[in-house]
Formats: C-alpha cells, sequence, structure tokens
C-alpha cells in the first residue's frame, strides 16, 4: 500500500515538472519571437534604462537610510555602549532596602495567617413549595 502511494506521489510530482517545462518553453518560445522584432540597438537602449532605473532606486534607498539614521556602525556602537552599561549595573553591589513606595499603601504582614475565615452560609430563597415543583417537574422529564 505504501509503495502505491509512493509512486502516485511520484506520478504527479512528474505530472507537475511537465506542465512547469511546457510553460517555461512557451516562456522561451515567446521571448525569442519578442527578440527578433528588436534590433540590437534597441535591447541595449532598454537595458541601460533598467539598469538607471536601479540606480535611482539604489539612491532613493540611501537617502531614505541616511534620514532614519540607519548607519549601521552607529547602531553597533550604541549597543556596545548599552552593553558596557549593563554590565556596570551587574557589577554595581544592589542594597536590599524595599524600595520605597509612591502611593500610602499599609504594610504586608510578614507572619502567617492561622484562622481562615469561616465560608458564609447559603440562604436558601427558594421555598420548599418551588423545591418541591422542581423536583416533580424533573422527575416528569426523565
Amino acid at each position: 500500500m505504501l509503495m502505491l502511494e509512493r509512486q502516485k506521489i511520484n506520478l504527479d510530482g512528474a505530472h507537475t515538472n511537465s506542465i512547469v517545462f511546457e510553460a517555461i518553453d512557451i516562456g522561451n518560445k515567446a521571448m525569442k519571437n519578442l527578440s527578433k522584432n528588436m534590433d540590437e540597438e534597441k535591447k541595449n537602449e532598454i537595458l541601460d534604462e533598467y539598469e538607471e532605473i536601479l540606480a535611482q532606486n539604489d539612491e532613493i534607498n540611501d537617502r531614505m537610510n541616511d534620514l532614519a539614521g540607519g548607519d549601521l556602525t552607529e547602531d553597533e556602537e550604541l549597543m556596545a555602549e548599552l552593553n558596557a552599561m549593563m554590565e556596570s549595573e551587574l557589577e554595581q553591589p544592589t542594597s536590599m532596602q524595599q524600595p520605597t513606595s509612591v502611593f500610602n499603601l499599609p504594610q504586608v504582614p510578614v507572619s502567617q495567617v492561622n484562622q481562615i475565615p469561616a465560608k458564609p452560609s447559603r440562604v436558601s430563597t427558594h421555598s420548599s413549595a418551588d423545591e418541591e415543583a422542581l423536583r416533580a417537574l424533573a422527575l416528569d422529564m426523565s
């Protein structure tokens, strides 16, 4: 059974490959047909325009990067400075004092609480007649 599934997968892959090769062949024929209609000078002109557009795009990206402060050497310097500051903070002894609160809150008790308050009893809001009617209804439904 596993062998049949594997063969089916291989056949599906071969079919997909044949479709892809046909598409590539059609594309190549279309490119050849287009290039027949163009002379060498027109091809070079199109390539030059394309290279010009790419150069303009690179220039725009460089300017935007400069405006955004994207200098990588500056980023590396800042990261090194941050790491040095973090290391110096770790080396400094920290005081064991509790931080003072900005809010005027009561102190938290440090002793263990021994007594747990009793759970409040539940007061029944239903009368006994209501309860009996509910029981009878439940019996009728079952």
